[in-house]
């Protein structure tokens, strides 16, 4: 049963998904991201990574996180490629 856990990924406890959200909410509430901000930023880090690559929509996120190293707020993607779009 660990094999398996390790081929499909671990689900998320709703306490980590809470933990989460909160860091979320207070790293937003610090740079003045409010909730519609966020959403166009996402949206239109989207497009333009569209614009080259082919991305699983569904799994695309983005996320504002605090960094131990940086002493700002740094913005975390993780982007599955699905293609290369090549252009003439």
């Amino acid at each position: 049963m660990e094999n398996l856990s390790l081929i499909f990924g671990k689900k998320k406890s709703s306490k980590s998904v809470a933990k989460d959200r909160l860091k979320l909410v207070l790293v937003s509430d610090r740079i003045n991201c409010n909730d519609q901000m966020f959403i166009n930023l996402k949206n239109d880090v989207l497009k333009t990574i569209s614009n080259y690559l082919e991305i699983d929509e569904n799994a695309f996120e983005i996320e504002i996180i605090n960094s131990e190293k940086e002493e700002s707020p740094i913005i975390n993607a993780q982007v599955p490629i699905k293609n290369v779009k090549f252009r003439a």
